[in-house]
C-alpha cells in the first residue's frame, strides 16, 4: 500500500518519498525473514514445553489476558443481543462521520497563525521603477487601510528578495489576535478584495479568479498583479 506514495508528483509525492521507500523496504525485508529465517530458528530452537507452572509476573499476565478476552466475549454477546440498536448506531456514526468530513476544515499542510503574512506583487516587465514603486505604494495603502492589519513592510527592486525589478514583497504584520475581528483566513481572503478591487479602480487588471492556477483562498500569501496594461495570470506565491 506504500508503492502508490513512491509514484506521487507535486509536494505530497515530494514530502513522502523517503517515506514511502523505507517502509516499502522495511516490509519486503520483514517478509523475507518472516517466511525464511524464522521458521529455521523455530525448527532450531524451539523445544516441547513442560508442565512446570509459570513465574509469578507470567501468571498474572496470563489473568490479566484471560480477563480481557472474557470481557471482549461477554461484549460481543451483549452486542449480538442488540442487533437493531447497534446498526442505528452505526448509521449515526456513518452520517456524523460525512457532517464533520464537510464542515471541518481540510488541508495538506495545519494552518498555523504566526500574525504575519507575506504578500508578492508583480509587474509587467516593461514597468519603470517609478510607476512600480507608486503601484506597491497604493497597494501597501490599502492593506494598511484594514482594521485587523497593524504594520506593513514594503520592499521593491532587485535585492536578496526579489530577483527582478519588476517583482515587490509585503510584510504584513497583524494586531494581536484578541484585538482581531475574525480568523486569519478570512483576513487573507478580505485583503485579497480589497486589492482586487483598487486594482481594477486604478486600470489594474489582478489575475483571473475564474482561472485554475487561481487560489482565492489561499491562506499563506497574497499575490497580486500590478501591471498597468497587460492582462496577466496571478499565481500563487508564498
Amino acid at each position: 500500500m506504500f508503492i502508490p506514495l513512491l509514484f506521487m508528483t507535486g509536494l505530497v509525492g515530494r514530502m513522502f518519498r523517503e517515506f514511502a521507500l523505507t517502509l516499502t523496504i522495511a516490509v519486503v525485508a520483514s517478509a523475507v525473514v518472516s517466511l525464511t529465517l524464522t521458521p529455521m530458528m523455530c525448527g532450531r530452537l524451539l523445544r516441547r514445553g513442560d508442565d512446570r507452572p509459570a513465574g509469578e509476573l507470567a501468571q498474572r499476565f496470563n489473568t490479566y489476558v484471560e480477563r480481557t478476552v472474557e470481557l471482549y466475549h461477554r461484549s460481543l454477546l451483549w452486542v449480538l443481543r442488540r442487533q437493531r440498536e447497534t446498526l442505528l448506531v452505526t448509521l449515526a456514526t456513518l452520517a456524523a462521520t460525512i457532517f464533520l468530513y464537510i464542515i471541518i476544515p481540510k488541508g495538506f499542510l495545519p494552518l498555523q497563525d504566526t500574525g504575519m503574512i507575506t504578500a508578492v506583487t508583480e509587474a509587467s516587465t516593461d514597468i519603470s521603477f517609478v510607476e512600480m514603486q507608486r503601484q506597491q505604494g497604493a497597494v501597501e495603502a490599502v492593506i494598511r487601510a484594514d482594521a485587523d492589519v497593524g504594520n506593513v513592510v514594503s520592499v521593491i527592486g532587485v535585492s536578496p528578495l526579489n530577483a527582478t525589478p519588476n517583482a515587490g514583497r509585503l510584510a504584513i504584520t497583524l494586531k494581536p489576535r484578541e484585538n482581531r475581528s475574525t480568523r486569519v483566513e478570512t483576513i487573507i481572503n478580505r485583503l485579497k478584495d480589497s486589492v482586487c478591487r483598487h486594482c481594477r479602480h486604478d486600470g489594474v487588471f489582478p489575475g483571473d479568479a475564474r482561472h485554475p492556477d487561481f487560489h482565492p483562498r489561499q491562506p499563506r500569501a497574497v499575490s497580486v498583479h500590478a501591471g498597468r496594461h497587460r492582462r496577466r495570470r496571478s499565481h500563487r506565491l508564498g
